[in-house]
C-alpha cells in the first residue's frame, strides 16, 4: 500500500502504535473514575453507618432534652448539657436563630453564631442534621448529628458531636491521589502519543512515501531525515542509499551512454574499410582480366584497410585490457627506467619521423625509474610521437624527462598547428578526432589518446594537454616516483 509505513498484514500494529496510548488513557481514566466513584460510595455508606450508630446511642439523651424543651424547661435543658459528661459525645443546645445557649465544652458562651452551620440549617428544615468537619473549638475532625425540636418559642436544634473515626482521614487523600494520578497519567499518555505521531508515525510515513516515488524511479525526491527521534537514523541510512542509487543510476545511465556511442562508433570506424575491402574484392572477383596497374591498386587498398581494422582491434582490445581488474595489473608492476623508454621510442620512430622531414630528438636527463609495465609505458608514449608526426605539422619533435616533486614528468612537445582550446577538454576520449578525415586517411583509430590517459591512471598518474591553436602542443604524462624503501629501489 503505497504511502504508508505499514503493509496490509501490518494494521494490528499500525493500530498499536497510533492508538494505543488513547486506548491506555481512555483505559486508565476510566479505572481511576470507577476507583473514585468506589472510595466515595465506600464513604459514603461508612457515613451512614456512622450516623446510624450515633442516632442510637444519642436517642435517649436526645429525648430527655426534647422533654425538658417542649415542657418549657428550658434552663433545665441548659443546665443538663452543661453538666453532661462529655468522654461520652458532646452536646450543644442551639436556639432558633442559631444562638449557642448551652455546650458540654467549656467557654461555650464565646462560640459565635452557629447559623450558618450546614447540620443546622437541615435540622431547621425538620430533617436529622448531618456533617463532617474540622472544628475550631475542638481542634480535630469531628462528626454533627443535629435534631430539631419543634417547640411554642420555636425550634430548638439539639447537636451532637463526637470525634471522627481515625480512618476516615484516609479519603481525602485518597481523593487527592486519584485526581493526581489521573493528571499526572493524562499527561504522561498525552505527551506518549503526541512523541508516537511526531517523532515516529508521522515521519515513518513520509520516508514511506519517499521511498514509495523512489521505487517508481523518481529518484529526485529527497528523503526527509527528522532533526532528532528514533526514526533519523532509518531516514539517513535510506537517504544515504537513495543518494547512493541515484549515483548508481547516473552511472549506469553514463555506461549505457558511452555503451552506445562506443557501439557506433565502432561500427562507423569499421564500416568504412569493410566497405572499402568488400569493394575491392567484389572488382577483383567480377573483372578477372584486370590490368596489372589497378590489380596493385586493389591489392594496396585491401593491404591497407585490412591493417587498418587490424589496428582498431588491436586498440580495442588494448583498452578492454587496460579496464578489466586494474588492480591486479598493479601488483605485476616492475622496476621501470623511463629513460630507457624515452630512448627506444627515439630509435623506433627515428626514420619515420626523417620520412615526414621531422627531427626527433631526446635530452639526457638524470635516471628516473617508476613501478610500471614497461610495455605499456612503452606504448603510450609511441602513441604520442605517432600522433605528433602524424598531425602536428611541426619541423621538430622533442621528448623529455623531467621530476617535479614525487612526479615523474614525461613531455612530448611539438612546433605544430596545435590543438583549438574548444577541443582539448575532449582529445583524450574515444574516438574523438580534431580533424575526422584527415585522422582517418592517415590511419588513425581515434583510440590513441584515450590508451594513453588510461596507462597513465593504471599508473597512477594522469595524461595532460597543454597547447594553443597555431602554436604546438605539449602532451604530459605525470607518474607517480615510489619512495626508497620501496621495490622499485630494493
Amino acid at each position: 500500500m503505497k504511502g504508508k509505513p505499514f503493509s496490509n498484514s501490518g494494521k494490528f500494529k499500525e493500530l498499536v502504535l497510533v492508538r494505543l496510548p488513547l486506548l491506555l488513557m481512555l483505559a486508565m481514566n476510566l479505572l481511576l473514575i470507577a476507583a473514585w466513584w468506589g472510595e466515595h460510595h465506600f464513604m459514603k455508606t461508612l457515613d451512614h453507618e456512622i450516623m446510624d450508630g450515633l442516632a442510637q446511642k444519642v436517642n435517649l439523651t436526645a429525648s430527655i432534652i426534647r422533654e425538658k424543651l417542649l415542657s418549657g424547661h428550658i434552663d433545665s435543658a441548659v443546665d443538663f448539657c452543661r453538666r453532661f459528661d462529655n468522654r461520652i459525645f458532646r452536646i450543644t443546645l442551639i436556639a432558633p436563630h442559631g444562638t449557642v445557649l448551652a455546650d458540654t465544652t467549656p467557654g461555650h458562651l464565646a462560640f459565635d453564631n452557629h447559623a450558618g452551620r450546614s447540620e443546622f440549617r437541615e435540622a431547621q428544615n425538620g430533617k436529622t442534621g448531618f456533617s463532617r468537619r474540622y472544628s475550631e473549638t475542638r481542634k480535630e475532625q469531628m462528626v454533627y448529628y443535629a435534631v430539631p425540636v419543634h417547640t411554642s418559642q420555636g425550634l430548638f436544634v439539639i447537636r451532637f458531636a463526637k470525634e471522627d473515626l481515625p480512618y476516615m482521614k484516609i479519603f481525602p487523600w485518597i481523593t487527592a491521589g486519584i485526581i493526581l494520578l489521573l493528571v499526572i497519567s493524562n499527561v504522561l499518555l498525552g505527551w506518549l502519543q503526541f512523541y508516537l505521531l511526531k517523532k515516529i508515525y508521522l515521519p515513518l510515513v513520509e520516508v514511506g512515501r519517499c521511498a514509495d516515488r523512489i521505487l517508481d524511479g523518481k529518484t529526485e525526491k529527497r528523503i526527509p531525515v527528522p532533526d532528532s527521534g528514533p526514526v533519523k537514523q532509518l531516514a539517513e541510512m535510506l537517504s544515504g542509499m537513495t543518494e547512493r542509487l541515484k549515483k548508481q543510476l547516473s552511472e549506469m545511465k553514463k555506461i549505457e551512454s558511452f555503451r552506445s556511442d562506443f557501439i557506433a562508433n565502432v561500427s562507423h570506424e569499421v564500416k568504412t574499410p569493410l566497405t572499402c575491402i568488400i569493394g575491392a574484392v567484389e572488382t577483383i572477383q567480377e573483372e578477372r582480366d584486370l590490368p596489372r596497374e589497378q590489380y596493385e591498386r586493389l591489392l594496396n587498398i585491401l593491404k591497407e584497410q585490412s591493417g587498418r581494422l587490424d589496428a582498431l582491434v588491436k586498440d580495442i582490445l588494448s583498452l578492454a585490457a587496460l579496464e578489466n581488474d586494474p588492480e591486479r595489473q598493479r601488483l605485476e608492476f616492475l622496476p621501470v627506467d623511463l629513460q630507457e623508454i624515452l630512448k627506444s621510442n627515439v630509435q623506433m620512430h627515428r626514420q619515420e619521423a626523417e620520412r615526414h622531414g621531422i627531427e626527433i630528438k631526446f635530452n639526457d636527463s638524470e635516471p628516473i625509474s617508476v613501478l610500471g609495465d614497461a610495455q605499456l609505458l612503452k606504448q603510450a608514449l609511441a602513441n604520442l610521437v605517432d600522433n605528433a608526426i602524424k598531425y602536428s605539422g611541426s619541423p621538430d619533435i622533442e621528448l623529455s624527462l623531467s621530476r617535479k616533486d614525487d612526479f615523474a614528468l614525461i613531455s612530448v612537445t611539438d612546433h605544430g598547428c596545435g590543438i583549438p582550446e574548444e577541443n582539448q577538454k575532449r582529445i583524450f576520449e574515444r574516438f574523438y578526432r580534431v580533424h575526422k578525415e584527415r585522422s582517418r586517411a592517415l590511419g588513425g583509430t581515434g583510440l590513441g589518446l584515450a590508451i594513453v590517459k588510461h596507462i597513465a591512471q593504471l599508473h597512477g598518474g594522469r595524461a595532460v594537454l597543454n597547447s594553443a591553436s597555431g602554436k604546438g602542443c605539449c602532451f604530459q604524462i605525470w607518474l607517480p616516483i615510489p619512495s626508497e624503501g620501496t621495490d622499485c629501489f630494493s
